[in-house]
């Protein structure tokens, strides 16, 4: 691929309020990802109910179109039933789309929160709340290695079996590593055998749990794309198949003109809450940038913070300033911090960058 380092598309006008908010609501996990972002386990950080309801009220403030909730193990929280209603109760049929990412071990256990969801998309109108499972591999012994958990893709599925069943929307998602890359197909079969109807997914960024040596390559990252694009056309009235990889603009061009596709999201559309209160631009990043405990509003913060300021200043970044692809791209700012520590470098995954334009 030729360098596109010329013509600047136009720097796009940033939205009132982020339109995405991801909330970490424990560090306390049931499984050892060897991925894991979050440093994940049995006894992870965790917030009580009475001050995890004072930032679902910021974040309810803030209005977000979409909210996801994970962890850890976001169903591993007694409360979660508690923190669904407080948001409905707040928000009523304009509360925001909902996604709970689970491993899967304890849905099982978690029936009457199923009965939850549903009733909650029963009184919206709309499927609002979704839930999202992992699973990372169709070999059962590789997905239980990746999990660190024996049995663990049995559960999942049996998860998926559950959450089919009581009629709650249903997605699986895998995050793309060295180990289960040659599983792609194996994984978009087991989806379509079992009338899954999405399909995501996640990079890996060497962050927590997770080392660099489980990262694609950016020739593998171009693959990916690849595989993604043409499964995505092939499947696309069996199965809906999405990413959250910034590089998209550089295949998919009618994203140019997409006003609200940034690329990279964060500080863009996404800001993002750790189990302890800290805010982030991401959950994969960190860099703390405030907290949710102080008395500022989450609006105040998306528009006054200078690290959110800086990172929205993509025309003055080292290497993906140069690029005219900056404003639809930006390169993956956790990536960069990752790899070179800072939020304004360069992503070294880039199907540009890191392919050194070939």
């Amino acid at each position: 691929m030729k360098n596109p380092v010329g013509t600047l598309l136009e720097k796009p006008s940033l939205p009132e309020r982020p339109m995405q908010i991801t909330f970490d609501i424990t560090y306390r996990c049931n499984a050892y990802c060897i991925h894991c972002y979050a440093n994940a386990s049995s006894k992870g950080i965790e917030l009580d109910t009475e001050t995890t309801f004072k930032i679902i009220d910021k974040i309810i403030e803030a209005r977000p179109l979409v909210l996801t909730i994970s962890g850890g193990e976001a169903l591993l929280r007694e409360d979660l039933a508690d923190i669904l209603w407080h948001i409905y109760d707040s928000m009523g049929t304009a509360m925001p789309q909902t996604t709970m990412g689970t491993n899967g071990q304890v849905v099982p256990q978690r029936k009457e929160l199923l009965e939850t969801i549903r009733t909650i998309n029963e009184n919206v109108g709309v499927p609002a709340v979704n839930l999202y499972v992992s699973i990372h591999a169709a070999d059962p012994y590789l997905h239980d290695h990746i999990m660190g958990v024996k049995g663990a893709f049995d559960k999942a599925l049996e998860a998926v079996e559950l959450i089919q069943k009581s009629k709650v929307p249903l997605s699986i998602g895998v995050t793309p590593m060295q180990i289960n890359f040659h599983q792609l197909d194996d994984i978009l079969n087991l989806a379509l055998s079992r009338n899954i109807t999405v399909l995501n997914l996640s990079q890996f960024v060497p962050t927590g749990k997770g080392l660099k040596q489980y990262d694609l390559s950016p020739q593998q990252y171009v693959e990916l794309l690849k595989w993604y694009l043409s499964k995505k056309k092939e499947y696309k009235e069996r199965i809906i198949i999405t990413t959250h990889l910034h590089y998209l603009s550089l295949y998919e061009k009618h994203l140019l003109d997409y006003k609200y596709f940034y690329g990279c999201a964060e500080g863009w559309f996404h800001l993002a809450i750790k189990a302890n209160g800290d805010i982030t631009l991401c959950p994969l990043m960190e860099l703390t940038i405030d907290t949710a405990l102080s008395d500022n509003s989450l609006l105040d913060i998306w528009h006054n913070n200078p690290i959110l300021k800086e990172v929205r200043e993509r025309d003055r970044f080292p290497v993906c300033g140069a690029c005219r692809y900056k404003w639809k791209c930006g390169g993956c700012r956790c990536v960069a911090y990752a790899y070179t520590g800072s939020v304004t470098g360069e992503d070294v995954m880039c199907p540009i960058y890191g392919t050194k334009g070939e």
